[in-house]
């Protein structure tokens, strides 16, 4: 494969509402660390668009903190038509106030099970400063990673009635109450993020409820014990 086709994420849509930027590249190598069919639209406060570039190239030149446009045309629009009121071929050209971080565009519309626990931090960050409603769900993943450091320790407090009940209880009916588990904590996650989704409650509490509702149930086991 060609380097600009190493490591390429294809249709990548960025927006920074904050900057009142949209981009977009066709595809964007890892390889490379570059952007090809890349266009950046600048829009007004009611999100009309005033100027684009174009460019066949792209990327953030991190030595002059900035992004450089190779081979394109620099476009301005009236915001109350949308009519073209200039167009302007370049060579190169060099945009020192855009400051978009290219490993941050790959994470967006990215799926939550596929980031991992710093990849989920950064874009948690972001998504809370501009306050997309993408959040949710991002943020449920997010803090439930966290959250799953207890998990062991809720399995063994639910393991430990059942290890001491087991000499005692049919095995068929030791597995039938483990695949009752599973699917309880499977309900419990579901209606955790649907919560948060709907923002009825916020994603740090929801990514604890699973655990919380099976650390009651093991202490629940442990009474029974008594």
């Amino acid at each position: 494969l060609p380097a600009d086709r190493v490591g390429a994420v294809y249709s990548v849509a960025f927006d920074n509402p904050i900057e009142r930027r949209m981009w977009f590249f066709n595809r964007y190598s890892k390889s490379t660390r570059r952007g090809y069919g890349a266009s950046v639209s600048e829009l007004d406060p009611a999100r009309r668009e005033t100027s684009r570039i174009t460019a066949g190239e792209a990327w953030f030149d991190a030595a002059r903190n900035g992004w450089m446009f190779r081979r394109g045309r620099e476009l301005t629009f009236q915001p109350e038509t949308g009519e073209l009121t200039g167009s302007k071929p370049f060579d190169e050209l060099f945009k020192g106030r855009y400051r978009e971080d290219p490993d941050l565009m790959l994470l967006i519309d990215r799926k939550p099970g596929h980031l991992s626990l710093w990849e989920l931090r950064e874009l948690v960050s972001y998504l809370e400063l501009v306050g997309s409603p993408k959040l949710p769900v991002y943020a449920v993943r997010y803090y439930g990673l966290i959250a799953d450091v207890v998990g062991p320790l809720i399995v063994i407090a639910i393991a430990i009635p059942f290890a001491v009940s087991g000499v005692r209880v049919n095995p068929a009916v030791g597995v039938s109450k483990s695949i009752g588990l599973f699917f309880l904590y499977y309900v419990l996650t579901s209606l955790a993020t649907s919560l948060a989704t709907r923002g009825v409650v916020e994603p740090s509490i929801a990514a604890w409820l699973p655990h919380g509702g099976m650390a009651l149930l093991a202490l629940w086991f442990f009474w029974r014990l008594r």
